[in-house]
């Protein structure tokens, strides 16, 4: 479970993303907290290769960040899904085994409508361009989904190998 806006969420995120913020659109969640994305974004999931997996999203979509046709989600390049409708909501999203990939790690993608408040809201002076606000990623193995929820660990590494040409 990846706990947007929590301490060290950033390591897991790719693209755009606004700063971490209270998670309003949760306020029946104590301590709930949320990041708004951008038009284009990105979470890297742990995922085990050859496994099937289901991947839920805690997320809250305003009208704007649709467009005319939803916020396009995509898993490693290739279509995964819509999200269609505005507002708070639970999605679930299942990745069959055979498209799990071959590493540990997968990335799931957003392209929303960019948005600025200052342009929808009286008086905001708000010009940041939103999509919507994620506050949490749950990805869950086939066969694994009543062991209790654990935190992922993410450690980058550095390809000297592959840096060594360029030095």
């Amino acid at each position: 479970v990846l706990e947007i806006g929590s301490e060290g969420d950033q390591r897991w995120l790719t693209g755009e993303w606004n700063g971490r913020e209270a998670g309003h659109d949760w306020s029946d969640i104590p301590g709930a907290t949320m990041r708004w994305s951008g038009a284009r974004c990105g979470v890297l999931l742990p995922v085990q290769p050859g496994v099937a997996h289901t991947v839920r999203l805690s997320l809250s979509a305003p009208a704007f960040a649709l467009g005319r046709g939803g916020i396009r989600v995509r898993l490693d390049g290739e279509p995964l899904g819509l999200i269609a409708s505005k507002g708070r909501q639970d999605l679930t999203f299942q990745v069959p085994a055979s498209r799990s990939g071959t590493g540990l790690v997968a990335r799931l993608d957003f392209t929303a409508s960019g948005w600025k408040p200052s342009e929808h809201s009286a008086g905001s002076q708000d010009s940041r361009v939103l999509g919507f606000s994620l506050r949490q990623v749950e990805v869950i193995r086939t066969g694994a989904d009543r062991d209790p929820p654990t935190a992922a660990t993410l450690r980058h590494e550095i390809d000297r190998a592959g840096l060594k040409p360029l030095t």
